[in-house]
């Protein structure tokens, strides 16, 4: 018959099982090792996963055509490019798609997509590093 030995450990503990032939553990009374002993490596707690630290992501905003970009969370404004807005991954930022006169917004590429200027990007939904294109086309103009 195996015996069973029961401790509490503080939540998070990381322990170090050694097993053992013979006189290391209890024995029952058939002579076979019943326990093993258990010695805490250290008594920290491990963080939770909710409270790891955070991954930082990276988006790029290109532009074709005449127009600028707001990156409505950081107050950010860019006429040609938008280089390496860096976001923490539990951030969201919304992101502006502005036409320069006699121009007109035509869509995202990338992360973002369709045709409605603005792009709400959550970051928890990007690769370390991503790519948004804004494109604006010239307006007809009927004479």
């Amino acid at each position: 018959m195996k015996k069973s030995v029961s401790t509490y450990l503080a939540l998070g503990s990381l322990l170090a099982l050694t097993a053992c032939s013979g006189g290391g553990g209890s024995s029952s009374s058939d002579g076979n090792s019943a326990n093993a002993p258990v010695t805490p490596i250290d008594e920290a707690p491990i963080a939770p996963i909710d409270d790891a630290p955070e991954s930082p992501v990276t988006v790029s905003i290109e532009m074709e055509g005449s127009g600028m970009i707001f990156v409505e969370n950081r107050h950010v404004t860019c006429d040609e490019s938008c280089n390496e807005i860096d976001m923490d991954d539990k951030e969201t930022v919304t992101i502006t798609a502005i036409p320069d006169p006699g121009f007109v917004f035509s869509g995202w590429s990338g992360v973002c997509t369709g045709d409605v200027s603005d792009c709400e990007v959550q970051a928890s939904q990007l690769i370390s590093s991503s790519q948004i294109k804004a494109t604006f086309k010239q307006e007809n103009v009927a004479f």
